[in-house]
């Protein structure tokens, strides 16, 4: 493997991860929107508006976050969650990714 395809190779594996974290955030978000019994609100836009409600931050405000923001101020809430078996059954297989499902553990 030469220098080129060894970053490649990097830069590919931190995007994947990134795009992992986004997913983790939106299936938190369904799960937020489940519990609240929000009607309309679902994966990040229940996040936004579930941070809305309880700082009262302006949506504006809530919305400008980045997702390292967004995992930072859910952190506790979602440390020991599990996203649903069902997320990675569609994209990993029927056996899932195990190491994928569960956030802080």
């Amino acid at each position: 493997m030469n220098e080129n395809e060894r970053e490649y190779g990097i830069q590919r594996e931190y995007c994947r991860l990134q795009g992992e974290a986004k997913y983790q955030l939106i299936l938190f978000g369904d799960h937020i929107a489940a519990r609240e019994g929000y009607k309309i609100h679902q994966g990040l836009t229940a996040i936004h508006f579930y941070l809305v409600e309880k700082y009262r931050w302006l949506p504006n405000v809530v919305r400008s976050f980045c997702d390292a923001d967004l995992e930072l101020l859910l952190a506790e809430e979602m440390s020991g969650w599990n996203a649903p078996e069902a997320a990675y059954k569609v994209t990993t297989g029927a056996g899932g990714d195990e190491s994928l499902r569960s956030f802080g553990a």
